[in-house]
Parts: C-alpha cells; sequence; structure tokens
C-alpha cells in the first residue's frame, strides 16, 4: 500500500521576482512470501522461502527564489534554491532453511511452504528502523538567453551533502555509517535556428548514496561510500505540432556494486553507458496517432579488481529496446478508437562474466475504447488484451544486488474497464 501527498505554492515578490515553497511525503507498506528457485540447464529447481516486510518513509521539500532580468543583450533567469530529502526505511525478513526444496523446471512438484526460521532479521510484525538517508543541497543556476531567445546558455552549481545510517535488524544498533559532501556542476545549451529544431548539449554532475550490503552478505548492513555520477547528453529535437520527435547521443556513469565470490557485498569499478535514443509522435493523418522509439545501449563495466570483468555487459542491461503505440479513431462509430503496441526488449546478461543471458523478448498487446454520454456525463469502456501472443519469456533480471532474480513476463491478459467523470 501508497500513500502519497504534496502541495506547492508560489508567491510574486515583485514583476521580476517569485518566490516558491513545495513539501511532500510518501508513506509505503509491502509484505511479500516468495521462493526464488536456482535452476540448473537440466531443469533441476532449488528453492528457498524468503519473508519479508517493509515499510517507508519519505519526506521532501523544497525552497527558492527567481528573478528575471536583463544585461545589455543577454537575459537572465536567475534560480536559488535549497532542498532536503530524508528517508527512513523499517525492515525485517525470515529466511527458511538455505538447503532448500527440490523440484524440477519442466516437471514442477507441490511443496509444503517450509518454516521460515533459519535465518531471522527483526520482528515481521513490527519491522523496526534499519536506514536512515539525509540528503541536503544548495544550488543556484543563471539560464541566460541570448539573439532574441535563439541561443540559450545554463551554468549552475550545487552543494550536496548525503548522510547514510544502518541500524541491526534485531539490537537496532548503528552497524554502517557515511557522510559525504560534493560540490557539483551544471552546464546546458540550446540554440534554435529555426522555430521548429532545436539543438542541445548538456552536463551535469551528481552526488549518489552508497548502495548497502543485503541481509545474506556477510558484510550485511555496510553502508558504501557516496559515488560521483556524471552525464553528459547531446541532441535535436524537430516539432511542427502535428508531428516531432528527437534524437540524442549520451553518456552516463554509474557505480557497480555487487556480492563477490566472498560472499561480500563490494564497489566492482564503473558502470558506463553510451547510447542513442530516438523519439517520435505525430498524426500522419487525421484520426490516426503514433508514438514511438527505441533506444540502443553499449554498457560495460570498468575498472573492475584486477580487470577480470573490464568490457563486460551490466547484469540485467539490454542493449537495445523498442516500442510503438498507435491509435485509430475508427471514422465508422464515433467514439470508437482502436489501440495496438508492440514491445521489444534485447537480451540481457544474468552474471557478471556474461555466460547467460535471457533471451530477447517481444510483446504485442492491443485494445479498443469507446467513449459517449450517458445520462449527460461522459462514460468511457475500455477493453485490452496483453501479450496477445501469450509468449512466455523473461523479462527482466534484477532483485537485490548479486542475487540476480528472473523475472517472468506478463501472461496473456484480459482487461475491461468502466471510468466516467461526475
Amino acid at each position: 500500500t501508497q500513500l502519497f501527498g504534496a502541495a506547492r505554492g508560489e508567491f510574486d515578490l515583485s514583476n521580476a521576482v517569485t518566490a516558491w515553497a513545495a513539501v511532500g511525503g510518501r508513506l509505503g507498506e509491502e509484505t511479500n512470501r516468495l521462493a526464488n528457485p536456482t535452476a540448473q540447464p537440466d531443469g533441476t529447481l532449488s528453492a528457498y522461502r524468503f519473508d519479508n516486510a517493509r515499510e517507508d518513509q519519505v519526506f521532501a521539500a523544497d525552497v527558492g527564489l527567481r528573478a528575471l532580468l536583463t544585461s545589455g543583450p543577454v537575459g537572465h533567469r536567475l534560480v536559488a534554491s535549497a532542498s532536503r530529502v530524508q528517508s527512513r526505511e523499517n525492515n525485517a525478513y525470515a529466511f527458511s532453511n538455505f538447503a532448500g526444496f527440490g523440484s524440477n523446471l519442466y516437471d514442477p512438484v507441490f511443496v509444503a511452504p517450509p518454516a521460515a526460521d533459519f535465518f531471522v532479521g527483526g520482528d515481521l510484525d513490527a519491522p523496526g528502523v534499519v536506514g536512515r538517508v539525509h540528503n541536503s543541497s544548495v544550488a543556484v543556476a543563471d539560464m541566460m538567453s541570448f539573439l532574441d531567445g535563439k541561443v540559450s546558455a545554463t551554468v549552475g552549481v550545487r552543494y550536496q551533502d548525503i548522510q547514510t545510517r544502518n541500524f541491526d535488524y534485531n539490537t537496532g544498533a548503528e552497524i554502517g555509517a557515511y557522510d559525504g559532501d560534493a560540490v557539483t556542476p551544471v552546464f546546458a545549451l540550446l540554440y534554435r535556428p529555426i522555430r521548429e529544431i532545436a539543438l542541445y548539449a548538456n552536463y551535469a554532475e551528481a552526488l549518489l548514496p552508497g548502495q548497502t550490503a543485503p541481509a545474506t552478505a556477510a558484510n550485511r548492513g555496510e553502508v558504501l561510500s557516496p559515488f560521483r555520477a556524471e552525464q553528459a547528453e547531446i541532441g535535436l529535437k524537430y516539432d511542427v505540432g502535428v508531428f516531432g520527435g528527437s534524437v540524442s547521443l549520451f553518456s552516463l556513469t554509474l557505480p557497480s556494486a555487487f556480492v563477490n565470490a566472498g560472499n561480500i557485498f563490494a564497489a566492482n569499478g564503473e558502470q558506463e553507458n553510451r547510447g542513442v535514443e530516438v523519439a517520435f509522435f505525430g498524426e500522419p493523418r487525421e484520426g490516426l496517432r503514433v508514438l514511438g522509439g527505441w533506444t540502443w545501449l553499449d554498457a560495460a563495466l570498468t575498472r573492475t579488481a584486477a580487470g577480470a570483468l573490464d568490457g563486460k555487459r551490466p547484469i540485467g542491461v539490454p542493449e537495445f529496446q523498442t516500442n510503438l503505440n498507435v491509435e485509430w479513431d475508427a471514422p465508422f462509430a464515433p467514439g470508437l478508437t482502436l489501440e495496438g503496441r508492440v514491445v521489444h526488449t534485447g537480451s540481457q546478461p544474468v552474471n557478471g562474466a556474461n555466460t547467460v543471458e535471457l533471451d530477447s523478448w517481444t510483446r504485442v498487446d492491443a485494445g479498443v475504447r469507446y467513449a459517449f454520454q450517458a445520462g449527460g456525463q461522459p462514460v468511457t469502456i475500455r477493453a485490452r488484451v496483453d501479450n496477445i501472443a501469450g509468449e512466455d519469456h523473461w523479462v527482466a533480471v534484477g532483485g537485490y544486488p548479486g542475487a540476480n532474480y528472473l523475472t517472468l513476463g506478463q501472461p496473456r491478459a484480459f482487461r475491461l474497464s468502466i471510468s466516467t467523470d461526475f
């Protein structure tokens, strides 16, 4: 279950100066009872039970000033802001014996749930606080415009401070902590040779909180140091109203961390993502709308321990993804719209050595919606079929670091809904 709340307000101090403030929060609660099998090539399975209870509290606040002024031929949009984000995580878990229970992927059997009393952390009925994160920042930026708005440039700087604390699941004692701060820059440039075309480039850095060792690692609860991420992008956007699109080239550096052969969760190099993204939208003819895009991603690990995994693709990162959505308003039945969607994801490495991969997969969905008036109120009926072909496929690999959980794709599913305004 999730509960959200947010409020934002702005006040014009003058014709050129505006102040704003925003506050928001989220409360979340979830419980799980899982059995995650490990499969051998011949289909032999081994699995154990994992119960989990989690509660999250997140609070965020943001205040700032925005001022407009001119300096000769240059227009300035000055922004100063301060923000605070803090979170608290309550968690408890319980495992059955790691020796597991057997089955077969191709000939499964029913197994009575084993007792989840072999490896326990906290109280599932009242999970305790296991982590706190405080992230504070102050930023200033100047967005300048030249040549009657054809050229704009942004220069900014941000000071960020991150405090992370982890606590023992059973005693509540602090078992891991890390404080880090950094000053990071932001640069952006945009040029419009004509109204329909925009060329842009940007560069930004950010301080990311360090990851935490999972419960099954020998160093569970240990907090890794914050990571300084870098992102750069250049691109082109084209928009003539009824049709538009964009193409961009990007580079992104992220931390790489996982549980190693010694069952220690540790940082191991960096993940470098370089790619090309293309997106498009439009209405080639009245009543026919298209929206889609594709992404090619060259992701590789670098600076790994002794170079053992240098050049390998990160776990769970596909090389290619694409999607296409189409809507058609049927001219023979006003209010009737036919919908179609195709989603494709390329193969994904399952382990760090890239010796096992998920197959690429493609899913086709289709639907119809009908909008009409009933009793003077607007009503919409929607019917949809996801995964029309009923293809069995693994869609993703992930989970907590080093677990490499596989996620099974959605089977063929039928949906029907009715909505109205009143």
